[in-house]
């Protein structure tokens, strides 16, 4: 007897290219905890490495073969297009598009969407193309100039040096602001993987760490430095928060004890800002990381290409160290 076929279109994923997808479960369910960004990362590692297993314009729809286990330096560089024709350059792009959106269900599901909307509402006469533009000028106007100046004054506030402990916790909860860009801006000049480092007394007159990343692992699931060596960034950030109690005095601490009733022109002796970090990953007076850490993949972060360590300013401000990692070009 003939058997049925079961409704719906069959599956692509069989035999060969099934177990290579099963190899990457775990990674799978790893970035899926991460959340949607790790998920899209992996989503396009997962299409180049198929691609260097498989070879490119491989009919993955119709055809099977085996493959062998290849590690994230074959595969980091395959949209490559050095040498190549602009026709052979189009149709990778293609492919490598098609592949992708075959690899991830959420894509599939909102080109879907997207092919089955409703057609457009016509009962009604299409909008000016003036009328609009002016309205949404005189409602919105006013609220746009209003956050311009706000932002004005936030810049301002950044240039003032803190004299104070009121003043030095308002600048350690607006640091991100400037912190990570300066992160991101130093990873991108030198194409490095950027630490940023600061030991300071906090408002209860501890020692702690604050921390910035730009630069994650190649692979699958990109790793921060902290993700990839848990270990050795709980030593890093003891070995520094130690480095800071030889740096500031008791005395140092107590003028950054930030007392409640000790605001300065009328302050609220707690601080919100939209940059302020969320809670650290690490308790205690160790470290806490500032709002994020972006992204700047490197393949092989290699030997320290700098480090420097300022001394302290007269009044006992911070210490600051910045390293940054480079790859070996050989």
């Amino acid at each position: 007897m003939q058997l049925q076929r079961k409704l719906g279109r069959p599956t692509w994923v069989y035999g060969a290219k099934l177990r290579f997808f099963s190899v990457a479960s775990d990674e799978w369910q790893d970035a899926k905890k991460k959340g949607p960004q790790e998920v899209g990362a992996f989503y396009t590692n997962i299409t180049k490495k198929f691609i260097v297993c498989f070879g490119w314009h491989f009919d993955y729809k119709n055809s099977d073969q085996e493959w062998v286990e290849v590690g994230p330096e074959t595969w980091a560089d395959i949209n490559d297009t050095t040498g190549l024709s602009d026709e052979e350059v189009e149709k990778r792009k293609a492919y490598f598009q098609d592949l992708r959106k075959r690899a991830s269900p959420e894509d599939w599901h909102g080109d879907q969407d997207y092919t089955l909307q409703d057609r457009p509402d016509t009962s009604q006469a299409p909008s000016s193309d003036v009328h609009v533009p002016v309205l949404l000028t005189y409602l919105l106007f006013p609220a746009l100039q209003a956050n311009v100046e706000a932002y004005e004054e936030k810049m301002k506030a950044l240039d003032v040096v803190p004299d104070d402990a009121p003043a030095f916790h308002k600048a350690l909860a607006n640091a991100a602001a400037f912190m990570q860009p300066l992160c991101d801006l130093t990873a991108k000049k030198f194409g490095a993987a950027v630490t940023m480092l600061v030991v300071l007394p906090v408002d209860n007159g501890a020692i702690e760490m604050r921390s910035v990343f730009s630069g994650k692992t190649s692979g699958l699931v990109p790793k921060t430095y902290p993700e990839f060596d848990p270990l050795g960034f709980d030593a890093l950030q003891q070995s520094y928060v130690n480095f800071g109690h030889h740096v500031f005095s008791k005395a140092d601490c107590d003028l950054r004890v930030l007392h409640a009733m000790e605001t300065k022109d009328g302050d609220s002796d707690q601080y919100e800002d939209d940059a302020t970090p969320a809670a650290g990953t690490a308790s205690g007076s160790r470290n806490r990381p500032f709002d994020g850490a972006s992204s700047l993949s490197l393949n092989n972060p290699a030997t320290s290409l700098l480090g420097h360590h300022a001394n302290p300013t007269p009044d006992g401000a911070f210490s600051f160290s910045l390293t940054i990692y480079c790859s070996n070009t050989g």
